[in-house]
């Protein structure tokens, strides 16, 4: 059958839009380009142009070749919805069907219309460097046995990774989001690279499974972030990876494995690298598993963040850097700050962190030391169990909060700690009792400053209390 007939007249007119867009020298393309005026497509073994612009006879040769061997050369073609579907329809199949590629390079392609790559499995590496996705992009079920290059493309419309299998270093560093981003029930069995991504609209990754580190570094969330546990719709239309994996039409319900799989939170099975990320919306991380190191030191949260319930497990290697654990460290959380009933197993550092709203930390346990040196609470900081029945934060070893400045109340009903409860040089601008508390072996209040008459009610073994002649006087009980 002949490959691609009928699609000259289709597929001049992308060309001609693509040579207005692009400038061939600023996108790095180092391959002969087609002879087609202004065309970025790379040229066919036979002739000198792309799939696009090549006659019927170097078209079919080329399509029997892919058949042949699997690999596939779209280094720069302008791709619309038909000529990928003819070049997977080409493409060797699997058992069931599918389209099996034992390598394929779109770098620089731009796809003009819908990207659908739904059950295709890349054995080799599949490159998709710089790409430009005008419609949508869909994932769905693919399976990437290799490196899988997505950096610096940029997608125009939603972008839909659904059940899909990463097994091979997963790069989308410095990619741009400019719709709705949609990842769910996804393994990333190797590094995960977002470092420098943009997320223009929302983006979800619940139910998604991080097997090695995941690097999230300076990337930008202009609206919500969600790697927290998402809700399940009655209606598979409701969500973009249900709707992938059961399409409207389709009989039957929704498969309860996929249902399952995304009700529950992110999961990060190695490090987890948010460093000076910007999350503009809602940030949510609730329910979410860190089984290594996580680290969002600098990071700038916009709107809500939300770790409920969040597991912060920390290396389990003795030798690893004695920072590990969780690090906050100069974050700024401008709205309010949810980590009620998050356990972290490992250190905690919130050193030099700003919260401008609540800080609730509610029924959280801490194993290692928690750190919030020098940190500013502008609302109130919520360490305190509050309602009958809820307890407060448990602290294994120290609590250090030397030289914090609470600016609104600052609640430690219920806190106990095993060893010492710190708030040397600390200032309290609003609170009038603190506690009541548990210090194990001490609650250092050595120059702290209180701008009220304050109540302060604490079971420990040993209290330091040296106090500059300035602050108002306490009670103690």
């Amino acid at each position: 059958m002949p490959f691609l007939t009928g699609h000259d007249a289709e597929v001049r007119s992308v060309s001609e839009d693509r040579v207005a867009d692009h400038d061939i020298a600023d996108r790095g393309i180092a391959w002969e380009c087609c002879a087609a005026d202004g065309c970025t497509g790379v040229r066919l073994p036979a002739g000198e142009r792309c799939w696009v612009h090549a006659d019927q006879v170097a078209r079919d040769l080329a399509a029997k070749r892919l058949g042949q061997d699997g690999i596939l050369d779209a280094r720069g073609v302008p791709v619309t919805g038909t000529l990928l579907s003819d070049l997977l329809a080409a493409a060797p199949e699997d058992e069931r069907g599918n389209a099996v590629l034992e390598s394929a390079d779109f770098a620089a392609a731009t796809f003009h219309d819908d990207a659908v790559f739904d059950a295709v499995t890349f054995h080799g590496t599949a490159v998709f460097r710089g790409a430009a996705f005008h419609g949508q992009a869909k994932l769905i079920q693919v399976a990437f046995d290799a490196v899988a290059d997505f950096s610096g493309a940029d997608f125009s419309g939603d972008a839909v990774i659904a059940g899909a299998a990463f097994k091979g270093h997963a790069r989308f560093s410095q990619a741009t989001f400019r719709g709705r981003t949609s990842v769910g029930m996804v393994s990333f069995d190797d590094r995960a690279d977002f470092s420098g991504a943009v997320f223009e609209g929302d983006a979800r990754f619940g139910g998604t499974a991080f097997h090695r580190d995941a690097l999230f570094d300076g990337a930008a969330f202009r609206q919500s972030a969600d790697f927290g546990k998402a809700d399940i719709f009655s209606d598979a239309t409701a969500d973009p990876v249900l709707q992938a994996l059961h399409p409207p039409g389709s009989n039957g319900p929704v498969p309860e494995p996929d249902r399952a799989a995304r009700n529950t939170g992110a999961a990060f099975r190695s490090a987890a690298y948010f460093r000076q990320a910007t999350f503009g919306g809602d940030a949510e991380f609730s329910h979410v598993t860190f089984e290594h190191d996580a680290v969002f030191a600098q990071a700038a949260f916009q709107d809500c963040a939300r770790f409920t319930r969040a597991q912060f497990a920390g290396s389990p290697d003795p030798w690893d850097d004695p920072g590990r654990g969780a690090d906050f460290a100069g974050s700024v959380f401008h709205h309010d700050a949810w980590f009620d009933g998050a356990a972290f197993s490992e250190q905690a550092a919130f050193d030099g962190v700003t919260f401008h709203g609540q800080a609730d930390f509610t029924d959280a346990t801490f194993e290692g030391d928690g750190r919030f040196r020098r940190a500013t609470f502008g609302g109130t900081a919520d360490f305190g169990g509050g309602l009958p029945g809820m307890p407060g934060a448990a602290f294994r070893h120290a609590a250090d909060f030397s030289d914090a400045t609470f600016r609104g109340q600052a609640n430690f009903s219920e806190v106990t700690a095993e060893r010492a409860v710190i708030f040397r040089g600390s200032d309290f601008e609003q609170t009038r009792e603190l506690g009541p508390l548990l210090a194990g072996h001490e609650l250092v209040l050595d120059n702290a400053t209180f701008a009220q008459p304050v109540r302060i009610e604490a079971a420990t073994a040993a209290l330091a209390c040296g106090r500059h002649s300035s602050s108002p006087g306490c009670s103690s009980g």
